[in-house]
């Protein structure tokens, strides 16, 4: 999976003279431009980095404050697939704020850390926006932010492209999506847009992902629930070049018990329950059977124990 954390800061620029005063030049009240700079975040060993110019450090692209006003900005650091790790790291660096007004300038320098805590996806415990290759397209994720965000877009692009096409055509209110619109074995990337409510929209972004070599296939499930007593719901996926497919349940002994599907299929995913009876609706007795997706000239089998 890779990757990117988000955190955010406040900066405040007080009109209050007694709170914001120069001490060599006096009353320092000023509207202020802004510049940022950002260290590379290394491991506490030194073994590892994170290069500067992949963190963001000033994603809200906030130029100026005005005397008497707050922003929030917000911070990016991405972690990539390689960087998992088995035991915990801890990246450390520096952000430089520089403020520039009326002949006046002033630095804040603050610490940047990003932990990483043994086999947990950075989700489990941090805001991020992450992403991973499935057979049926790259699934995308992120956290609740508490921006104040309103709703979510995701745009996509090839790797080598800076032609962003939005995926959803209405703003998500969800906090994942999977992309099934992408071919197999390619190099993508992806931005997260907030929509927040003042009109503006904040960027997460760009993950790169690259599809997986069984996108085209179709993908069948294990049951829910599994053992099973009284009925279980078996899920599958479809891709957008089928259009029919049959699921059949069998026994042990290769006879058919139970046709669930046998027709014309959307693509996308599906599920269907079985109450554990056979083709004339009689209940059938405890044991090990096989349920078998044919579509086209593709074929998967799982099996499910039903217990009475």
């Amino acid at each position: 999976r890779n990757a990117i954390l988000v955190g955010s800061y406040v900066m405040v620029n007080p009109d209050n003279w007694q709170k914001n005063v120069d001490l060599y030049d006096g009353p320092a009240n000023t509207n202020l431009a802004l510049s940022y700079e950002c260290s590379d975040l290394v491991l506490y060993n030194g073994s590892k980095t994170i290069p500067a110019e992949s963190v963001q450090v000033n994603s809200n692209l906030i130029a100026t404050l005005a005397l008497g006003d707050a922003e929030l900005n917000i911070v990016q650091v991405p972690l990539f697939h390689a960087q998992a790790p088995n035991d915990p790291q801890h990246f450390v660096g520096t952000v430089t704020v520089t403020a520039r007004g009326e002949g006046m300038v002033v630095s804040d320098e603050f610490t940047l850390e990003v932990k990483q805590v043994a086999g947990t996806a950075p989700l489990a415990s941090s805001l991020c926006f992450g992403g991973e290759p499935l057979p049926e397209g790259n699934r995308l994720y992120w956290s609740r932010f508490g921006f104040g965000e309103q709703g979510y877009k995701l745009y996509r692009a090839r790797i080598d492209s800076e032609e962003f096409t939005i995926i959803n055509d209405n703003p998500l209110v969800t906090t994942e999506c999977t992309d099934y619109d992408v071919e197999p074995v390619i190099d993508y990337k992806y931005k997260l847009g907030l929509e927040m409510p003042n009109g503006k929209e904040i960027t997460i972004g760009p993950l790169s992902l690259t599809s997986s070599s069984e996108v085209g296939n179709i993908v069948l499930y294990e049951t829910s629930p599994n053992p099973w007593v009284d009925v279980t719901e078996i899920s599958y996926f479809i891709p957008r070049d089928i259009t029919s497919a049959q699921l059949k349940v069998y026994d042990i002994t290769g006879k058919l018990v139970k046709t669930l599907v046998d027709g014309p299929q959307d693509s996308g995913n599906h599920s269907v329950t079985w109450d554990g009876t056979d083709e004339r609706g009689r209940t059938i007795s405890s044991g090990v059977y096989f349920y078998i997706l044919n579509a086209r000239d593709q074929k998967q089998t799982k099996k499910t124990i039903l217990v009475r």
